[in-house]
């Protein structure tokens, strides 16, 4: 029986450069656990571009024996044991780290309600805030419900009242309604999101996502420790472009897709890529690829990252969003991360690096800090604060600066 208890999560954290669920941080996080019957790893359902982390929050959860790798069940956040002991082995938080995804489920809690065909199993209201200094404000307040069924079919529904504001534009409020699927089969774990993104005075758009993952090999020694891990994806996404007010007021959307693998090439060294291609509604095409490199050193990280963004034409006058023909960065970022007790963990992380725009250089820094506190053996509180200069605005970089706090509360149930 392998005795460690791992998981994965994606979320691009580094760049500001989109501002809505299509644009996430890429971050992953691997973490071996001791003294447990089982061995999980479980990966992000949802894999965005830059900037907007705060949606996700689902993974797709595995279990492996000694010759098979099959799906349990489903979380959303779910916490850390306390009384577990745990040795991190590689967490290549992208450009803006953090350490928001950094749960695993509770085990006897699952095994405890397998009479049950369907249930509840968590509740996760947050607050996020994103701002800069050229008069752009998004708030999201959203909460996520999580159900659990014995079937393989796994449901969520998340909904919330989010605003976006901007300087000369009148105020839009945006409710979500996005219901989730997700559902395993042999070894491939498909994720279904279905909804509509409600505004007060725009056209209602229809909210769609896929993906399907596959872990492709996995290496795991007699002593139950994985040594390596190769998972493939690919997701397909469309709905309004949620970048600010501007784009929401223009009624942009997009269709996207996104190749994307991780692979864990030693327990301290990992290398997570994904290229992405998205065509909007005025016309415009779009290209990004990501890779970020990380070796671990105990407490600390060190990671190496790449960005590439481009798009056909910059309609950012007319449509309201940051559409560079040519933009690049690229940084050396460290991070630190503690456990302080049983109920209080840490993460400081820094970046400094180069963005190119349009042939000119510049500095780009991200600072980010994050704590994770288990108030309770059922209810965890998440708190994250993150600055950078990464443009996602036609600006001088050293005029430009971005901020995000975000507050979270998750009620395991």
């Amino acid at each position: 029986m392998i005795k460690c208890l791992i998981f994965i999560t994606f979320s691009p954290f580094f760049f500001p450069l989109v501002k809505d669920s299509a644009q996430a941080n890429q971050m992953i996080d691997i973490a071996s656990f001791e003294k447990h019957q089982n061995n999980y790893f479980f990966i992000s359902k949802k894999i965005n571009s830059f900037q907007d982390i705060h949606n996700l929050s689902q993974f797709n959860i595995y279990k492996v024996d000694q010759n098979n790798i099959f799906f349990d069940q489903q979380i959303q956040f779910s916490e850390i044991p306390n009384k577990e002991k745990f040795n991190l082995i590689a967490s290549p938080e992208n450009f803006n780290p953090s350490l928001r995804e950094r749960f695993i489920p509770n085990i006897e809690e699952s095994q405890s309600n397998e009479t049950d065909n369907f249930r509840l199993e968590s509740i996760t209201p947050s607050f996020s805030l994103d701002s800069d200094n050229f008069g752009q404000r998004n708030i999201f307040r959203e909460v996520l419900f999580d159900f659990q069924s014995l079937n393989q079919n796994n449901f969520s529904l998340k909904t919330g009242v989010n605003t976006f504001r901007k300087t000369d534009i009148e105020d839009i409020t945006h409710i979500p309604l996005i219901f989730g699927w997700q559902r395993q089969i042999n070894n491939t774990n498909l994720n279904l999101n279905l909804g509509v993104d409600f505004f007060d005075r725009v056209r209602n758009t229809p909210n769609f996502s896929i993906n399907a993952e596959q872990p492709l090999s996995i290496n795991v020694n007699e002593a139950g420790e994985l040594q390596s891990l190769f998972v493939a994806g690919a997701t397909i996404e469309h709905q309004a472009y949620k970048f600010n007010a501007t784009t929401i007021e223009n009624e942009v959307t997009f269709w996207r897709f996104r190749p994307q693998f991780y692979w864990l090439i030693a327990p301290d060294l990992s290398l997570f890529s994904f290229a992405q291609y998205g065509t909007f509604s005025d016309g415009n095409d779009e290209f990004q690829s990501f890779s970020r490199l990380e070796k671990t050193f105990g407490e600390f990280s060190l990671s190496g990252n790449l960005f590439v963004w481009s798009f056909a034409e910059n309609l950012e006058s007319s449509s309201g969003y940051f559409s560079p023909p040519d933009f690049l960065v690229y940084n050396l970022e460290l991070g630190w991360r503690r456990q302080f007790t049983d109920n209080l963990s840490c993460r400081l992380a820094g970046s400094i690096g180069q963005q190119r725009l349009e042939g000119e250089f510049s500095n780009a820094f991200v600072y980010e800090g994050l704590c994770q506190a288990n108030l309770s053996p059922q209810t965890i509180l998440d708190l994250s604060y993150r600055v950078s200069n990464i443009l996602t605005v036609e600006s001088a970089a050293t005029s430009y600066r971005n901020e995000q706090f975000k507050a979270q509360v998750k009620f395991n149930f």
